[in-house]
């Protein structure tokens, strides 16, 4: 595998009867590079593909966030079916139903879609130790793969965002499409979504109610109305909390059922003008006039160089999870505070 989306964890010869892909955090048809990946591999090996996603339940997360989630992945699983890849849903422990399937379908390479997360890249690790397959894990939620971009720590937006200007370009491209799969996947067992719903009813709602609509259609429509309806005002009114200003984009990138890169590309299709970061590693800012130019400009910064910074926080940093993981002056700052709560100065 030569893609630099592609990080090759364990790679051997292909021996095997079938491929597999474990979606978790890019749940979506297109634009999806894992899942373009792995129909790649298996094409050229002549099997079938399976997709797989496990479900389980997190204990910070409530039941509302797994019933928008799961209307989502039902649609995937339709959508799936019209490119004859079989969509299995199974319930339990991410590693071990993972090794179960690779069981049944004699599966020869594995390619998972990259989270920056701790327990994502554990159970990457587990099954590479565990399983006689080749394993790839595939950046398809960042725009510039977290691992291209930098190969450290980026400590500022202001390096981040140089680190950015310098190879977005390149990555700004239309991706291949996927396909209907010429060779066809044998019988699986798989739990249906009503299992999955009832499983659900097991986890504590928090009662909040949503007006926004799941997966890959509604998130390609509510993307085209906030570019016809708010990209020229988002520059100036995102951060006014008395207007509704907001892409409002982001349910549909934290489950993946919308990419980055769509994103970018239907922005810069609709506005006469190539983003600043192609040019300058420039921080944008709004002139008095609000314009879809700018509205671009902010949003990149927003989703690019803003949001793929957090990647690379919790890919370098082994200690995200802890105040460990701060940088020393603000160890410093914490510390002089609680020493004296009176005294908020502090030095970088």
């Amino acid at each position: 595998m030569t893609s630099s989306r592609v990080q090759p964890i364990h790679e051997i010869p292909f021996d095997g009867k079938s491929v597999m892909y474990v979606m978790s955090r890019d749940q979506r048809i297109q634009d999806n590079h894992a899942l373009l990946e792995a129909q790649s591999y298996a094409l050229h090996h002549h099997v079938p593909l399976y997709v797989l996603f496990v479900l389980k339940e997190v204990n910070h997360r409530s039941r509302e966030h797994y019933e928008f989630m799961l209307r989502g992945l039902e649609q995937v699983s339709t959508d799936l079916s019209k490119y004859a890849i079989p969509f299995i849903l199974r319930i339990g422990d991410a590693e071990t139903e993972i090794r179960k399937l690779c069981e049944e379908i004699s599966c020869g390479a594995l390619f998972f879609d990259f989270s920056p997360l701790t327990h994502s890249r554990e159970l990457v690790s587990s099954i590479k130790a565990k399983n006689a397959s080749s394993v790839y894990v595939v950046d398809t939620h960042n725009i510039i793969p977290v691992w291209h971009v930098s190969d450290k720590q980026e400590y500022a937006a202001r390096t981040m965002r140089l680190k950015v200007h310098r190879q977005l370009e390149p990555f700004l491209k239309e991706p291949k499409r996927i396909t209907k799969h010429p060779h066809a996947a044998q019988s699986v067992n798989s739990q249906s979504f009503k299992d999955a719903k009832d499983y659900l009813r097991n986890i504590p709602s928090c009662g909040i109610a949503t007006t926004f609509f799941s997966g890959e259609k509604a998130a390609l429509d509510h993307l085209n109305d906030f570019i016809n309806d708010g990209l020229e005002m988002y520059a100036s009114g995102r951060n006014n909390i008395a207007h509704d200003q907001q892409s409002n984009l982001s349910p549909y990138l934290h489950f993946g059922q919308l990419s980055s890169l769509r994103v970018a590309l239907q922005v810069m299709n609709s506005v006469d003008a190539l983003p600043l970061l192609y040019s300058e590693a420039r921080m944008p800012s709004a002139g008095e006039t609000p314009s879809r130019v700018d509205g671009m400009n902010a949003l990149f910064e927003e989703m690019i160089v803003r949001k793929e910074l957090s990647d690379n926080f919790c890919y370098y940093n082994n200690s995200y999870k802890s105040l460990e993981g701060a940088p020393d002056w603000a160890k410093r700052a914490l510390k002089s505070h609680r020493d004296d709560p009176r005294d908020f100065t502090y030095s970088r």
